[in-house]
């Protein structure tokens, strides 16, 4: 067994507008019902708990260091900040706005139209 083993995985927040932030939210308030190994986001608490609070979840967080993150996972969800705020803080889930980037990147839209 490698040496990362024990370590908890990292996330990105993602597209601020995109499903991750709403899914890592939901994982972590049932972490323990689904045995869900300990990760951390890196990301802006401040928008991860604006986006808590519109899907009327009750999620604490801790502000870690990488490695103090398994440690805090139990009782909060660990949040390595991204030391920049998220710009789409407003952005309603699903709606992803220009702000952020172009979406969808151009080499998605040269797949999609074939």
């Amino acid at each position: 067994m490698s040496a990362a083993a024990g370590l908890p995985l990292a996330l990105t927040i993602g597209e601020p507008a995109g499903i991750g932030p709403d899914l890592t939210l939901a994982v972590w308030r049932r972490r323990v019902e689904l045995d869900v190994p300990a990760f951390y986001l890196i990301g802006d608490a401040d928008f991860l708990g604006s986006r808590a609070r519109a899907l009327g979840l009750d999620v604490p967080f801790a502000i870690v260091a990488p490695e103090q993150a398994g440690a805090a996972f139990e009782r909060a969800l660990p949040v390595a900040p991204l030391g920049m705020a998220v710009t789409a803080a407003p952005a309603p889930p699903g709606a992803p706005r220009r702000a952020c980037g172009p979406s969808p990147p151009p080499r998605c839209r040269r797949a999609w139209s074939g």
